[in-house]
């Protein structure tokens, strides 16, 4: 079996001489066999091994057993020994894990951290064949996808597992055979979870009243499906590379070409965009990843909501997919047409040279609230770090400044009770010094344009609805925040450039729409 695995280390180039090894030891077969493989390999590539220990102190006397027999073993080949006790239970309570995942968890942070401290250049556990054919197998009966069938990984990142070429079988002939001892732990023989059954139950089943060779045709298709995953993942990229773009937390792609490809393809495009966005696919079903290449086919306003408070959308062109309370960049507003549309607006003024806060009930049945603030160093600091950010809600500006701010807001705790459901809500930030005439909330009236770059480049507001496709019925409805004829803000999309904070901002208006339907 020595040479078994000497091979499959060479063929997937899992060592090289000289390298710092940290190694998982809980004291069960698999880890007790891979600590005395690597200990015969030492000398030939010149290793350096650490071994780790996490006790889960969960089994109580059985656990400090094992801790104890790791520790003996190590000191009589004169190996490093690092503890680590954390008591999983809890921590699983804490982060809301099953005891699995948390164990888990916290084992693999406990060989990064031993890894980092002592400059260590893998990190070997003790996975094996049955353990590839059991997760092959579990992932199969919970309807993963292609991925989760290609069973373990023989290496990832900075994880290598030697002993994925041998079965449990051939670990314990290997153990037994030299005399050497190992722990077992009495919760592996409980059928109460999953992976027990598949290991106790099924798997045994399989050998011995189907095929001898179960195990090892399991893991023979997980590794054909491995590398069938593998030409999908590079044709994934091209496709990625070539029309999905990503600007400020949002992701977007050209509907039409996107429907032009594949639908493998299109699924795992979509999927490679959640990962990127949430940073995980835990709680991404394959019916999340349906229902959104279903929208592509589907027309302009079309949305739907997703996993990890992500949304899925259509513009005129394009399919987005952002955070629910992300709302679209400057360069791109109105492609969602989640601005406001309020019949018979009529005209009115903020009360900004006697007031330092105020609230103008409208006939439409919302509320503009207005609030000016002079920052102080620190605030001003805060605020530049987001200058470029559309907010949507109080918190993503007050958060940023003091709470002396709140106080200031006469009509605060009204503001508040609305934005218990965030969409009926918008604000923007500006530069009160930049502010020319009366602040006036209106619709648009001929005339009125909007700076639209940093370089003073200004656009006609009529050509501004145009250009993003904003229907003709829709744009007398639109309320506008207008200095002059200058439109400042239009409501639910970008403000205009000459109003943004800059590192000369001294005051700061916020403006909030709130309330109505």
């Amino acid at each position: 079996m020595l040479n078994k695995v000497k091979q499959y280390i060479e063929s997937n180039r899992m060592l090289r001489n000289k390298e710092k090894v940290v190694l998982g030891v809980s004291g069960g077969a698999d880890s007790v066999c891979l600590f005395f493989v690597l200990l015969a390999l030492r000398d030939s590539y010149q290793l350096e091994l650490h071994v780790v220990h996490v006790n889960h102190m969960i089994r109580g006397e059985e656990a400090d057993a094992d801790q104890g027999y790791v520790e003996r073993i190590c000191k009589a080949n004169k190996i490093p020994f690092h503890l680590v006790k954390e008591d999983v239970k809890k921590y699983a309570k804490e982060q809301h894990l099953s005891e699995e995942e948390a164990g888990r968890n916290i084992r693999y942070q406990a060989f990064e951290q031993v890894r980092e401290e002592y400059n260590c250049d893998v990190i070997a556990v003790a996975h094996n064949s049955n353990d590839c054919a059991e997760t092959m197998l579990f992932q199969l009966v919970r309807g993963s996808g292609l991925t989760g069938l290609t069973g373990i990984p023989s290496m990832r990142d900075r994880i290598i597992r030697p002993l994925l070429c041998v079965t449990r079988n051939e670990i314990e002939h290997y153990l037994d055979t030299r005399g050497i001892p190992y722990q077992t732990d009495a919760t592996n023989l409980q059928t109460e979870y999953t992976r027990n059954k598949i290991r106790l139950q099924v798997l045994p089943y399989l050998e011995k009243n189907i095929n001898s060779q179960a195990i090892s045709h399991i893991v023979k298709s997980a590794q054909m499906l491995k590398e069938v995953e593998e030409f999908i993942e590079k044709q994934t990229k091209i496709c990625y590379n070539k029309f999905v773009q990503c600007k400020d937390a949002r992701y977007y792609f050209d509907r039409e070409e996107f429907l032009k490809e594949d639908t493998v393809i299109q699924k795992t495009v979509v999927r490679e965009i959640l990962r990127n966005l949430s940073g995980q696919l835990k709680d991404v079903e394959s019916i999340h990843i349906e229902d959104i290449c279903g929208l592509a086919a589907k027309g302009v306003g079309k949305k739907i909501d997703l996993p990890y408070g992500i949304v899925a959308y259509n513009d005129y062109k394009n399919l987005i997919l952002t955070y629910n309370k992300v709302i679209i960049s400057d360069n791109d507003f109105m492609e969602r047409k989640e601005y406001p549309l309020i019949e018979e607006l009529g005209e009115y003024s903020l009360d900004l040279i006697n007031k330092q806060s105020g609230v103008i009930d409208l006939a439409s049945g919302e509320k503009l609230g207005y609030v000016t603030h002079t920052l102080t160093q620190n605030e001003k600091a805060n605020l530049l770090d987001k200058k470029q950010n559309v907010w949507d809600t109080n918190q993503n500006v007050i958060s940023s400044i003091d709470l002396q701010v709140y106080q200031n807001m006469n009509f605060y705790e009204e503001y508040k009770k609305s934005m218990i459901n965030t969409r009926n809500g918008y604000t923007k930030c500006f530069d009160y010094d930049k502010i020319k005439n009366a602040v006036q909330l209106r619709t648009r009236r001929e005339g009125d344009y909007m700076q639209i770059d940093a370089q003073g480049g200004t656009k006609k507001l009529k050509s501004i609805f145009i250009d993003k496709k904003v229907p003709q019925k829709d744009r007398n409805l639109i309320p506008l925040l207008a200095d002059g004829n200058h439109i400042m803000w239009i409501l639910g999309s970008r403000i205009s450039e000459a109003y943004k904070l800059s590192e000369s901002t001294k005051t700061i208006l916020i403006v909030y729409l709130f309330g109505g339907k």
